[in-house]
């Protein structure tokens, strides 16, 4: 069975970060969605996982053929996984030994978990004053909120996101995708980066620190910073934009598309629709269509369902103003600009992906490994990484100290 193991087709040599080694100590989607990218650019990433696994393998519906869950297989592609008991004093010492292989510790436990397994910063970076060690929490590691569990669910209440989207004066809404260990992870990844850039420069190890409440404070910056100016709580704006006035979800004759018009596309906009109301005083500047708000949109709301879809979009893009169609994940994935891009992909076992959200000379993803079954590496890191002979391998796993899969993909 540990024959058929499969390790990630290995970087091209000239990835931008082809040799720098990573310990991936998270879980969920953050802290392994951080390493993801890294090893996306070309880090060698050993995902760490306790006996029942990364609990992220268990979220979204599972691939037929390999168990694995799609939530799992989405942030965890390009890694090796290293099933390990780390209540055990010997499984410690094997992340230990890793550690001294590594240039990035990625881990996303509670404040206090790391040190309490005698793996926090100050212990590792006291071995390797070079090490990057991130950190990814739901509050942050100091402070009331600390210690609190979170999940993207809560963060979103928590973190004010639920309470701006929904219709005006409904209830609450959460955003239906996960958006706050997303944010949190890609943020990490840009620190590590940076991090890794001072040590270049400074020869000197970071501990980067970043959390999921911070991460939607700062998506949020632009709401958070016009309510400190005005001194008005922003409310749930349903689809009508807070800031322009004719910006929104607008029906034409055959379904729905997003218009955004700004101030100095607002002549061209009325010429296109050509409707006798549009051009009262009470819309005549922004501020106006911004006061007059719900005035203006029922005017839209008669104009716009007299054509289809399509030709108001080919009329208003012909004028340079801002639109597009409402599409849902089937149609986005046909759209031609998706396709062109070649955004979804496939891992090298089939099953699907998406690019990274950034490209380096037209290039995203260096390589697209499949995503591991839980311990699926482990002789192969044992042996390779941390110098375990294969006498104590065997006793490892006999001893329930390290564990490897009970039947091959």
């Amino acid at each position: 069975m540990s024959s058929e193991a499969q390790s990630p087709t290995p970087p091209r040599a000239d990835a931008p970060l082809a040799g720098l080694r990573v310990l991936d100590l998270g879980q969920g989607v953050a802290g392994p969605y951080a390493a993801q990218l890294l090893a996306d650019a070309g880090a060698e990433v050993v995902k760490v996982e306790p006996p029942r696994g990364d609990w992220a393998r268990t979220l979204g519906n599972k691939d037929g053929a390999t168990g694995l869950g799609s939530t799992f297989v989405a942030v965890n592609r390009n890694k090796r996984s290293l099933c390990l008991d780390l209540t055990k004093p010997e499984a410690r010492e094997v992340v230990h030994r890793l550690v001294d292989r590594s240039d990035v510790v990625v881990e996303s436990f509670r404040p206090g978990v790391m040190d309490r397994l005698g793996l926090g910063y100050d212990v590792l970076s006291q071995k390797d004053p070079r090490l990057i060690y991130c950190s990814v929490t739901g509050f942050g590691a100091t402070g009331p909120m600390a210690g609190a569990p979170a999940s993207d669910s809560m963060m979103q209440a928590y973190g004010g996101l639920m309470s701006i989207v929904g219709e005006p004066g409904g209830a609450p809404m959460r955003v239906g995708t996960v958006v706050s260990d997303m944010l949190a992870g890609a943020n990490a990844f840009s620190g590590v980066l940076l991090a890794l850039l001072r040590r270049d420069r400074q020869g000197v190890g970071t501990r980067v620190e970043v959390s999921l409440l911070d991460s939607l404070l700062a998506f949020q910056s632009t709401g958070i910073v016009d309510m400190l100016v005005s001194g008005t709580v922003p409310q749930a704006p349903g689809n009508r934009h807070p800031l322009i006035g004719a910006s929104g979800v607008a029906r034409g004759s055959d379904g729905w598309f997003t218009i955004g018009v700004f101030d100095h596309y607002w002549q061209p906009f009325v010429e296109i629709l050509d409707a006798d109301a549009l051009r009262e005083e009470r819309f005549a500047t922004g501020v106006d269509r911004l006061a007059h708000q719900a005035e203006l949109w029922k005017v839209l709301d008669e104009v716009f369902p007299t054509r289809p879809v399509a030709e108001w979009i080919d009329a208003l893009r012909a004028a340079g103003i801002v639109c597009g169609p409402i599409q849902d994940y089937e149609a986005l994935l046909r759209d031609p600009q998706v396709v062109h891009a070649g955004s979804v992909r496939r891992l090298e076992g089939g099953l699907p992906a998406v690019d990274t959200p950034f490209r380096l000379d037209g290039v995203g993803a260096a390589r697209f490994g499949d995503a591991p079954t839980v311990g699926e590496q482990t002789r192969e890191v044992l042996a390779e990484e941390a110098g375990v002979d294969g006498s104590e391998i065997e006793r490892y796993l006999s001893e329930g100290i390290a564990f490897e899969p009970s039947s091959s993909r």
